[in-house]
């Protein structure tokens, strides 16, 4: 018996009946194939290669969490679809060859291949050029290390958690034109193979860069000729990413206004940041804790408008510079600045405590000059 749903609903009434072979529903007519799988409890999917999806514009999270899901979809045409975000997330066993799909009119892939933990084929040669977002595309796709350095993401706009914790993915984008990204929040967070040329990446679009490297324990690339003028947020940028150590002294961070975490745990950090114009942060909480490397003079920065400066030095067990000339009459908050921080031993008597309203034994010894 063919069957010949003329909706989206009546469609998914039919996937929904597990006694019916999907081989024997014709889905020529439909348009949109969103969600039709969500969830689903189908494990057999045998017939869906024969559909006729050429009319279909959408297929946004089709397969979300259909967790069986592993069927030979590599002849479908999708030429007609807009829409793929989420369209294989948490189809932990999806890895079929897709390569050869027309993407051309597709401009979301947002999440796209988010946890689905098995995928791994070779995609290079897809046309991405009318993609305007592939934010979360590769989160948590742990297997996911196919070559896509000749991808045009020109007009891609987001790239948040594009490769979050795509533990496998090491491969050269260094080619790429992100000019007109203006997210990367999140983009490399936990992305632990990681570590490729991205120096000449044009960034200068870029507002936010929170996590972007966080624990990207490989990653130790040169990306001091960033434009980062834009940026708003540091915060977390790279906490965690241990191996970072590159100068990036002469980025212009005027108009960051978080620094809160940024080096975190960044255990080889010791670049000369003296320069840095940071008069616009307000967070500094546990900018450089746990950064055992770190002992630059940072002596002339800027610091009046920061309230926050929480666990600052917190474990920075190298850092012992002259900061005694900060203006911190702003700070209302600087519990556990030099905790731990073994090396620190700099009269800071005259800082004005005047907002303060949280502070540690620790750090009022040296405000007291070491009594």
């Amino acid at each position: 018996m063919k069957y010949i749903p003329q909706t989206k609903a009546e469609l998914r009434d039919l996937v929904n009946d597990l006694s019916i072979n999907l081989g024997d529903i014709d889905t020529s007519k439909i348009t949109n194939m969103s969600y039709l799988f969500f969830d689903t409890q189908r494990t057999d999917f045998s017939g869906i290669e024969k559909w006729d999806v050429s009319n279909v514009e959408s297929m946004a999270a089709m397969f979300k969490g259909a967790e069986s899901f592993n069927a030979n979809i590599s002849k479908w045409d999708v030429s007609n679809v807009r829409d793929m975000g989420a369209m294989f997330s948490e189809a932990t066993s999806f890895n079929q060859p897709i390569g050869d799909w027309d993407v051309s009119n597709v401009e979301n892939m947002a999440y796209m291949f988010e946890g689905a933990e098995s995928f791994n084929q070779p995609i290079g040669k897809w046309d991405v050029g009318n993609v305007t977002n592939m934010g979360g595309m590769f989160r948590r796709a742990e297997s996911f290390n196919a070559d896509i350095s000749s991808w045009n993401v020109s007009n891609v706009e987001n790239m948040f958690w594009m490769f979050e914790d795509a533990k496998s993915f090491n491969q050269d984008i260094s080619s790429w034109n992100v000019s007109n990204v203006e997210s990367m929040r999140y983009m490399f967070n936990g992305a632990t193979s990681f570590n490729q040329d991205i120096s000449g990446w044009n960034v200068s679009n870029v507002e936010n860069m929170e996590f972007m490297f966080r624990e990207a324990t490989s990653f130790n690339q040169d990306i001091s000729k960033w434009n980062v003028s834009n940026v708003e947020s540091m915060f977390a940028m790279f906490k965690g990413a241990e191996a970072f150590n590159q100068d990036i002294g002469k980025w212009k961070v005027s108009n960051v206004e978080n620094m809160a975490y940024m080096f975190e745990g960044a255990e080889s950090f010791n670049a000369d940041i003296s320069k840095w114009k940071v008069g616009r942060v307000r967070n500094m909480a546990c900018m450089f804790r746990e950064a055992k490397s770190f002992n630059q003079d940072i002596s002339k920065w800027k610091v009046s408008r920061v309230k926050d400066m929480t666990s600052m030095f917190q474990g920075a067990t190298s850092f012992n510079q002259n900061i005694s000339y900060w203006d911190v009459s702003n700070v209302a908050n600087m519990n556990g600045m030099f905790y731990e921080a073994k090396a620190f031993n700099q009269d800071i008597s005259n800082w004005d405590l005047s907002k303060v309203e949280r502070i540690d034994d620790e750090t009022r010894k040296f405000i007291n000059g070491g009594k």
